[in-house]
């Protein structure tokens, strides 16, 4: 997800923690990257490295919206004959 300066991105809504995602086998890597990512923003909270986790929340909320682009596909595609 790319950004512009100045305009506020619409935020996805809240997505249930990524080891509950259900999703194709394909998305496994996408998920163990979310949960890797979810732990590396925490550290950098704890940390006071709130440049960093706003940067990862950023890169959270893209691969959450591509985890859901592709699931959405993927129940379409299982669900047609």
């Amino acid at each position: 997800m790319l950004s512009v300066p100045g305009r506020r991105q619409e935020q996805p809504k809240p997505l249930a923690p990524a080891r509950e995602l259900a999703s194709p086998p394909i998305a496994r890597e996408v998920l163990d990257e979310l949960a890797r990512i979810e732990q590396e923003r925490e550290t950098a909270i704890a940390e006071q490295r709130f440049q960093a986790a706003a940067e990862l929340a950023e890169r959270e909320s893209a691969l959450v919206h591509a985890a859901r682009e592709l699931q959405a596909v993927w129940e379409a595609h299982r669900t047609q004959p």
